[in-house]
């Protein structure tokens, strides 16, 4: 059985480093995009704090996103491209930050959430 590690450091790029490798050793040898989808959520969830909702929203039309694996409150199951912030993300292309707590989120967040993001991607089979 997994036992997800907590990493106590103010050091955020060595943080998601540690974090990457406990992925790695989640994600090994499985393929499944739902599977996978639902352990990075999990892990995402447990182990950063301040966070109230870690998950998934797969884009199953050009313009709508559904709901995929996640942990914490409950979400909308469907987003229009370009509505709220996982919508606008994807019309623009680009990582929003974005939290209820002001300054939540930095840029070392960010590329270690695409670092995490990349590492979901390489593992998964395509959906």
């Amino acid at each position: 059985m997994f036992q997800a590690r907590t990493t106590e450091t103010e050091d955020k790029p060595a943080f998601y480093r540690d974090l990457t490798q406990q992925l790695e050793g989640l994600l090994h040898g499985e393929h499944d995009a739902i599977a996978n989808a639902a352990n990075t959520a999990a892990l995402l969830f447990t182990t950063l704090p301040d966070l109230n909702w870690a998950g998934f929203y797969f884009l199953r039309q050009p313009d709508e996103l559904v709901l995929g694996p996640f942990q914490g409150k409950p979400a909308c199951v469907r987003i229009a491209v370009g509505r709220g912030v996982c919508g606008a993300a994807v019309k623009e292309r680009r990582t929003m930050l974005d939290a209820p707590i002001p300054s939540r989120f930095n840029a070392d967040d960010q590329r270690g959430i695409e670092a995490i993001a990349a590492l979901y991607m390489k593992a998964s089979d395509p959906l």
